[in-house]
């Protein structure tokens, strides 16, 4: 990979047989003014997706490089190993059953980097696909752009992952991050962290987003879904060694706490109340007691 690339497209695949193809051919239709490179980490799939990227690889070589599991390392360890492997300026991220729609979508977010230093991460919004469908129904999209502080994603993901473009500061990750798994809210964490910069998201469309109703993310609870939420709070809380007195991260606290402890009090008051500590534990008294005593009536 030649340090001079300004910027580097990282691809993730795991079994993407129906989709890499349209993946990869979004990425090579790109218009651009600089030169870029494709990178793909394949988690050692077991269907046809590792022989459609080896064919792109050698009708393409001097633009793809791959990164090929000898055996199935996890979703993390394969999009660790895949985005620190790049030596160029910036990093585009997209995975492998999704896809761009935007020719321009490079070009844009270049220019936006290259004229904004005090932004790490440019974004955009996608549509979303359902059953195969591309549909008009969109993720993330509002009517004007907006930009991000690291408090704003104390409590809410704001970007898009199949959509956004940043600055390649990271080398290394903390060992827990392997157990998140909202992998790309704590990435966005880290990355505004490491240079104190902001996070945009242009009020356009520039990917196709696909919704799995057999995913893991699909699979889980509501209540597990809320934990996992918590979880990467108090992550973010401990990452960042932010204290009780810090508004934003109490708030977010406390709003999955009392969710988590509303379906657990209905199964056993002892998992609510060990809930009720875990949260008294990092907000102290900021704790809102009185609506823990209202799931108690």
């Amino acid at each position: 990979m030649n340090i001079n690339d300004i910027l580097t497209v990282c691809l993730i695949t795991y079994n993407h047989d129906q989709y890499v193809e349209q993946a990869i051919d979004s990425i090579l239709m790109q218009k651009t003014n600089f030169n870029w490179k494709l990178v793909i980490a394949d988690d050692c799939s077991k269907d046809n997706t590792r022989e459609i990227l080896k064919h792109y690889q050698q009708k393409y070589p001097e633009k793809i490089h791959l990164i090929l599991q000898e055996k199935n390392v996890g979703p993390a360890r394969n999009f660790i190993e895949l985005i620190t492997y790049p030596k160029s300026k910036y990093i585009a991220y997209l995975e492998g059953d999704d896809y761009w729609l935007d020719e321009n979508k490079l070009q844009k977010q270049v220019d936006f980097l290259e004229e904004n230093n005090d932004y790490v991460i440019h974004s955009a919004s996608a549509r979303l696909i359902k059953n195969g469908v591309l549909t008009d129904e969109t993720i993330g999209f509002e009517k004007e752009s907006k930009s991000f502080e690291i408090s704003d994603f104390f409590r809410n993901n704001n970007l898009v992952s199949c959509t956004i473009m940043y600055r390649n500061v990271l080398k290394e990750f903390p060992d827990f991050y392997k157990e998140l798994v909202f992998g790309d809210w704590f990435l966005y964490i880290l990355l505004m962290h490491k240079t104190g910069g902001k996070s945009f998201r242009l009020n356009e469309i520039f990917s196709a987003y696909r919704i799995h109703n057999s995913s893991a993310m699909a699979s889980l609870t509501d209540e597990t879904f809320v934990s996992k939420h918590f979880a990467l709070v108090i992550a973010i809380k401990k990452y960042l060694k932010l204290q009780s007195n810090n508004k934003e991260i109490v708030n977010s606290m406390n709003f999955y706490a009392l969710q988590l402890f509303n379906f657990a009090v209905k199964k056993s008051k002892f998992k609510a109340f060990k809930i009720f500590l875990v949260n008294f534990q990092h907000c102290k008294f900021k704790t809102p007691f009185k609506q823990y005593l209202v799931f108690l009536k």
